[in-house]
């Protein structure tokens, strides 16, 4: 099974740093614009199953891309972006300032931690895995997957795959309609 993974276009949230979290958000114009060029290099993929996040900005540049494939698109909140609780709708730098224990929770020193009323690293982490298994057991070794999600999943599925547990992969930078590929042979998920 072979799965390609595109965050969504920019919004005008990403442009500014604040955090979306859970909140709908549309792409704005250069966030369609970049779900235009990622569907033109995606044409190249069979893609045979298209999920995405239930948010809006995934949700259009799924629509976007699969003018291409003419696929359902199947909406699956485990894509979700990261609920951030009372941190959606500050920037980074506001939060950053408050205090010394907000900048340790976003370099996620406590991978538990939640004092933010909204989910911890190590939920996102595990509703990530589940969906992961859930592909295992619903899919072909032939299919060919595009999930439409958020940084914070994509980071999710690297620390994954990697077998990380600590905080290295979670600070990787992932632009908006940046690819990830990973490949799913002889039981095991690997990033290609």
């Amino acid at each position: 099974m072979q799965i390609i993974v595109v965050r969504h276009g920019e919004t005008d949230f990403n442009k500014t740093r604040i955090f979306q979290g859970q909140q709908q958000i549309p792409l704005n114009g250069k966030g369609r614009a970049q779900a235009r060029d990622v569907a033109a290099i995606l044409r190249q993929y069979p893609i045979t199953h298209i999920y995405c996040s239930g948010l809006v900005r995934a949700r259009e540049t799924a629509e976007i891309i699969d003018k291409s494939f003419k696929l359902p698109i199947i909406v699956d909140n485990r894509l979700n972006e990261r609920d951030w609780g009372s941190w959606q709708n500050k920037s980074r730098d506001e939060l950053a300032t408050q205090s010394e224990t907000l900048k340790n929770i976003w370099r996620e020193e406590n991978l538990d931690e939640n004092p933010h009323e909204g989910e911890s690293t190590l939920d996102l982490m595990n509703r990530i895995e589940e969906f992961m298994k859930y592909l295992v057991i619903k899919h072909a070794a032939s299919d060919v997957i595009l999930l439409v999600t958020h940084g914070g999943p994509m980071r999710m599925m690297i620390g994954i795959i990697k077998g990380l547990r600590d905080k290295d992969y979670l600070q990787k930078d992932i632009e908006n309609c940046q690819i990830l590929r990973i490949k799913y042979v002889n039981s095991r998920f690997t990033i290609d």
